[in-house]
């Protein structure tokens, strides 16, 4: 899914169910390092995938810890 659609001047976008980011301040920034997620503010400068809030953040870190179970 496609954090920012080029033809729009809006966003950021929730990359697990694409929800605009209007004015809350419960958002989120998944960054990904090599062997480590890390979630912190979306302010942060490092680049990430924006999440909406606690519930999309949880299941993007549980996706990865899946996929790390099955790649051992």
């Amino acid at each position: 899914m496609i954090a920012h659609d080029l033809n729009r001047n809006r966003g950021p976008w929730c990359v697990v169910c694409a929800v605009e980011k209007r004015s809350s301040n419960h958002w989120f920034k998944i960054i990904d390092e090599p062997r480590v997620r890390m979630v912190a503010e979306l302010d942060d400068q490092r680049p990430g995938d924006p999440v909406c809030g606690e519930a999309c953040a949880v299941k993007k870190i549980s996706e990865w810890m899946s996929a790390r179970k099955a790649r051992r």
